[in-house]
């Protein structure tokens, strides 16, 4: 029987090797879903009418290691002088304020709210309204129009924050992924506790939510 040489056996084994990673598909990051409410958020008219409550909720949607390039989706909505119709306004969300236009039509119906946030978006934190320079303009009959008073955009944790892979489950792939953090500081997903790191905190809180979502 004729016997191959090392060298030719190991150049051979090297060839399969670097032929298998080539033909390995990518690895994709994973895709993560924050949800946001708009928690006490109330427009003070600045020249009749008391304040009115303006409510809503919506999605941050990003690739782990990624949260700035992500992208917002407002779910609900509520306004004040205006109502819940989301389809006709145009809004537009990023980590640093989000925005409500309607233009002025010939029901004079119109929108221009601006959100302004006192710091990113964060994914574990509360992010307080820049009282500022959040401004609102509606238009519906007569013209309300002022600012803000107070609010914030508070990020919504439930039974199942702990599924960080958003599969529908808290299993091995969120594990893995919270391992793969472990001791990562610079606001990792896998911070389940929100203290600024990823440790036995966040496993035993995992742990603690095995399982099924509700």
């Amino acid at each position: 029987m004729t016997k191959t040489a090392p060298h030719k056996f190991f150049t051979l084994a090297r060839a399969l090797v670097a032929g298998a990673a080539l033909a390995a598909p990518a690895a994709h990051a994973e895709t993560v879903v924050v949800t946001y409410e708009l928690q006490n958020v109330w427009l003070q008219p600045d020249v009749f009418g008391g304040p009115q409550q303006m409510v809503g909720r919506f999605e941050w949607t990003y690739d782990e290691g990624d949260f700035e390039n992500g992208s917002g989706l407002f779910t609900e909505i509520g306004i004040p002088w205006y109502g819940p119709d989301i389809s006709r306004l145009d809004v537009n969300i990023d980590t640093l304020s989000t925005e409500f236009v309607l233009p002025g039509d010939f029901h004079d119906l119109g929108v221009d709210i601006t959100l302004f946030f006192q710091s990113p978006l964060d994914p574990n934190e509360t992010v307080p309204l820049d009282l500022t320079r959040s401004r609102f303009e509606i238009q519906n009959g007569g013209i309300h129009q002022g600012m803000m008073t107070s609010g914030s955009v508070v990020p919504v944790f439930t039974t199942c924050s702990t599924d960080i892979t958003r599969d529908g489950i808290v299993d091995g792939g969120d594990l893995g992924l919270l391992i793969s953090q472990w001791g990562q500081t610079e606001s990792p997903v896998a911070d389940l506790s929100a203290d600024g790191v990823v440790d036995g905190s966040d496993l035993a809180l995992m742990l603690s939510r095995w399982g099924l979502c509700p």
